[in-house]
């Protein structure tokens, strides 16, 4: 896909340093959430890892996946395009193994929620109750 600058010259859409600054951005936002989710508990740990893991799994073949990345990457362009990715027939045991992973750190995170509660499974608290 090309662009056009005034004087009629061909531009590429996707230029390296955009590309950058947006998988910069993408792995900011995804260091903070596992900051902010290691804060609360480990079980939100679990619970937001999987949904991370599912959503970049699934990205190129799903379109709320898709869009969830192409938000927290903040490109605009591909905020309005998808076209789903064919599958080698080889890459299908490792995308279901991956998604598989996922869904189990997400129903373990509500198994450890639902058992423990919130702050027998908070880190935090934890340390500042023994000390």
């Amino acid at each position: 896909m090309k662009q056009e600058d005034k004087t009629g010259k061909s531009l590429p859409l996707f230029r390296p340093e955009n590309i950058s600054r947006n998988l910069l951005r993408l792995l900011f936002i995804y260091t903070l959430l596992d900051l902010l989710a290691s804060l609360l508990g480990i079980a939100i740990l679990f619970i937001v890892q999987g949904i991370l893991m599912t959503s970049l799994r699934l990205a190129p073949f799903w379109k709320p996946a898709y869009n969830l990345n192409a938000l927290l990457s903040g490109n605009p362009v591909i905020k309005t395009e998808f076209h789903p990715l064919s599958l080698p027939w080889w890459h299908i045991p490792f995308l279901v193994i991956m998604i598989s992973l996922g869904l189990f750190l997400i129903g373990l995170g509500i198994w450890v929620l639902s058992n423990n509660g919130f702050w027998e499974q908070n880190l935090i608290y934890l340390w500042l109750k023994h000390n």
